[in-house]
């Protein structure tokens, strides 16, 4: 039913862009799902796929209320455990963690994990989907210690069920070299990200997104280990390919030039660094506004590098606006 909603209408044919379209046949796929009282197995179908889109749009409390309503009318229909229940945990504990619910979304994830794993037995791919969420929402506690096994199985099953070179377990080893790289134990992080990267470049081609994305957390290893000069080299070759892909004004490519400028500030090139730091603060303040806290983060590296550079008072202006944020932020 969803693929027949949205393909109902072309939203760039449609008055009001992408999203405006996209909230019109949502809230007519949720007047459908209403109506479907005869038919409950397909309502919480639909009811949860609803949900995800929303989320996926950042609506979150309405992707929150049909997911909680999925989940609720799966448990009265299937019983103590089944796979669809298992699978509405999954999505009501996805959403709550793009939420920052960490709290609420744990005890989803470990029952999804425990009913899954007595449903479909521990080698089964939908386990290690759970084991690898899981261990995400455990690393974003600062959990790290208990995340790492998580993510080691996870992959392991992953490799067992997929041919060697997968998207799958491209996206499980980068997963697990992020952490490995929060956890210092930067040799195998670095190991990790080649092998995600080499992955990704076979299956998807040298200019994707993907690919930008492993060069850029490798660059971020190769820093930390002091390799410095490889680490700006990949760096670059991050931002120039998310500049082909996304152009001059994506969070991304902004994300991609603070890094860089970071490097260089570091490296002692506060000259050069300068004028990224404020292209990446333009379009911060474009795309997320001022007073969000990517762009007072982007502040804070400006003020060095103005102080790097002696201008005192600009640099001043720049922390002292960053503080600012930061401390709105507190009190909310």
């Amino acid at each position: 039913y969803l693929v027949m909603v949205f393909g109902a209408s072309d939203p760039r044919e449609q008055p009001g862009g992408a999203e405006l379209t996209a909230r019109e046949l949502l809230a007519r796929g949720v007047e459908r799902a209403g109506a479907l009282e005869a038919e409950p197995v397909v309502q919480a179908e639909l009811m949860d796929a609803l949900g995800n889109v929303y989320g996926s749009l950042g609506l979150f409390d309405e992707a929150r209320s049909l997911l909680e309503q999925a989940l609720s009318r799966r448990r009265a229909l299937r019983g103590a455990e089944h796979e669809e229940i298992a699978t509405s945990m999954m999505s009501l504990a996805g959403l709550l963690l793009d939420m920052g619910a960490f709290a609420e979304a744990e005890p989803l994830y470990r029952e999804a994990l425990a009913m899954r794993r007595r449903l479909l037995g521990p080698d089964h791919i939908d386990v290690a989907a759970t084991l690898n969420d899981l261990a995400l929402l455990l690393a974003s506690r600062d959990a790290n210690e208990e995340a790492e096994p998580l993510l080691r199985e996870s992959l392991a099953i992953q490799r067992r069920h997929y041919d060697e070179a997968h998207p799958t377990v491209a996206i499980g080893l980068a997963n697990l070299a992020g952490l490995l790289r929060d956890r210092r134990a930067y040799d195998e992080a670095e190991q990790l990200y080649h092998e995600a990267l080499a992955m990704q470049r076979q299956l998807l081609g040298t200019e994707h997104p993907n690919v930008a994305a492993s060069l850029s957390s490798l660059a971020l290893v190769l820093r930390d280990k002091g390799a410095i000069e490889e680490a700006e080299a990949m760096m670059r070759e991050s931002l120039a390919m998310r500049e082909r892909l996304f152009g001059e004004e994506h969070d991304l490519t902004a994300g991609s030039r603070f890094q860089l400028a970071a490097l260089l500030l570091t490296a002692g090139a506060a000259d050069e660094a300068e004028p990224l730091f404020r292209q990446a603060l333009s379009v911060s303040q474009k795309v997320n506004g001022a007073q969000h806290w990517r762009t007072a983060l982007v502040r804070v590296g400006l003020g060095r590098g103005l102080t790097a550079l002696g201008r005192y008072e600009e640099a001043a202006s720049q922390l002292d606006e960053a503080h600012a944020v930061y401390e709105r932020e507190d009190a909310g």
